[in-house]
C-alpha cells in the first residue's frame, strides 16, 4: 500500500467530519417528519364521530387544549338536525394518538385534513374552540378550497409567548418526556399518587389541585382517571401559543367569526386581542358573548347556536343579533 501524505490525511478528516454532520442532520431531519407524519384515521390513530350523516353541510367541531371531542356534548345533536357534525380527538388528547414532540397548528392542521380526506369531506365549516381555533386558522390558511367558513371561538390571532429558542425547545421537551416516563398511564390508584407526580412537575401544589379538580375523574374505588395528558399539554400549550397567527387570517379569503367571551369571565380575547384581529383582517365578523365564560357553546348552549347557523347561512352576523335582554 502506497504512503498516504499529510495533505489527502487531512482531506480524508474532513471527508469524515462532513459525513458525521450530514449524517446528524439527516438523523434529525428524519425525526421531525416522524413526528410531523399525519396521523391515520383508517387505523384509528385519530377518534372521531359522525352525527347528522344523512345531512349535506358539514360542520367540524375542534376542541381545545386538555380537551377532547366530548366538550361539545352538549350542542352535537341540535347541530346535527341541520349539519353532518364531525368531532374528533386532537393527537394526543381524548382517544387519539400521541405521537412526536411537535404539537404545533401545523401538526393538528395537518391531522385535521388526513381526517377529511378519509372522510372524502371535499369542503366543511371548521369550527375550532380555544386551542382548537389556531388549528382551524391555520386549517383554513393551508386549504382554503377546503373550508366553507371559519368560526374561531374565543381564542386570538396573537403570539402570546415568546418563541422559543433552540435551547428552550430541547429543555420543553425533555421535561414532557420526564413527565411522560413518570406518569407511565392516565389510572391511578388514588388523589394522593398523582398530586405527587404533578405537583413535582408543575412545581406548585395549588396548580396540581386545580389540574386535578379540571381533569380528572375520581372512580368508586377512588382511583382517578386522568382526563388528559399532561406532557401533550406542556407541549401543546408552550409551542402552540408561540404562534403568530395575524398574517395567517389576513390571507384568508373565507367568512371569519371571531367569537369573544366576556372578559369579566375570563376570555381567551384581550381588547389588544380584537385590535390585533381588525388590524390583520378588519373584515373579520366578531359577535361578544356577555356573560358567558370561556366555553361559550356550555355557557350559551341556545345563543352559541343561534349565532353559528346565522353565520352559517349569511357568511356574517350583527353583533346585536340575538342579544340577552
Amino acid at each position: 500500500m502506497k504512503n498516504i501524505s499529510l495533505k489527502n490525511l487531512i482531506f480524508l478528516a474532513i471527508l469524515v467530519f462532513i459525513n458525521q454532520i450530514y449524517s446528524s442532520e439527516c438523523d434529525d431531519f428524519m425525526k421531525k417528519q416522524i413526528e410531523m407524519k399525519p396521523l391515520n384515521p383508517a387505523n384509528g390513530e385519530i377518534y372521531y364521530e359522525v352525527h347528522g350523516e344523512k345531512n349535506t353541510i358539514p360542520l367540524v367541531l375542534i376542541h381545545g387544549l386538555d380537551s377532547s371531542n366530548m366538550t361539545f356534548a352538549n350542542v352535537v345533536e341540535p347541530l346535527a338536525k341541520k349539519y353532518k357534525v364531525i368531532v374528533y380527538d386532537q393527537r394526543g388528547h381524548g382517544n387519539s394518538k400521541a405521537e412526536g414532540l411537535e404539537y404545533t397548528s401545523k401538526t393538528m392542521a395537518q391531522d385535521l385534513k388526513a381526517l377529511l380526506q378519509y372522510l372524502k369531506i371535499d369542503k366543511a365549516h371548521i369550527l375550532g374552540h380555544s386551542m382548537g381555533g389556531r388549528t382551524a386558522m391555520l386549517f383554513a390558511f393551508e386549504n382554503p378550497q377546503m373550508v366553507l367558513s371559519l368560526i374561531v371561538e374565543d381564542m386570538d390571532a396573537r403570539a402570546r409567548r415568546a418563541p422559543l429558542s433552540k435551547e428552550q425547545k430541547e429543555k420543553l421537551e425533555a421535561f414532557a418526556l420526564d413527565l411522560q416516563k413518570k406518569l407511565g398511564s392516565r389510572h391511578f390508584k388514588d388523589k394522593a399518587e398523582i398530586q405527587k407526580i404533578l405537583t413535582d412537575h408543575y412545581q406548585s401544589e395549588e396548580e396540581a389541585k386545580s389540574v386535578l379538580s379540571r381533569r380528572a375523574r375520581v372512580n368508586e374505588d377512588g382511583s382517578v382517571d386522568l382526563l388528559f395528558r399532561p406532557d401533550v399539554g406542556v407541549l401543546y400549550g408552550s409551542l402552540g401559543n408561540t404562534e403568530e397567527h395575524g398574517t395567517t387570517i389576513a390571507d384568508i379569503k373565507i367568512p371569519i367569526l371571531f367569537m369573544q367571551s366576556d372578559p369579566q369571565m375570563g376570555s381567551a380575547i384581550s381588547p389588544k386581542g380584537i385590535e390585533h384581529i381588525k388590524s390583520n383582517k378588519p373584515d373579520a365578523n366578531i359577535y361578544f358573548f356577555d356573560g358567558a365564560g370561556h366555553v361559550i357553546h356550555r355557557a350559551q348552549e341556545e345563543r352559541f347556536i343561534k349565532v353559528l347557523e346565522t353565520f352559517i347561512k349569511d357568511g356574517k352576523i350583527d353583533n346585536t343579533s340575538f342579544r340577552k335582554p
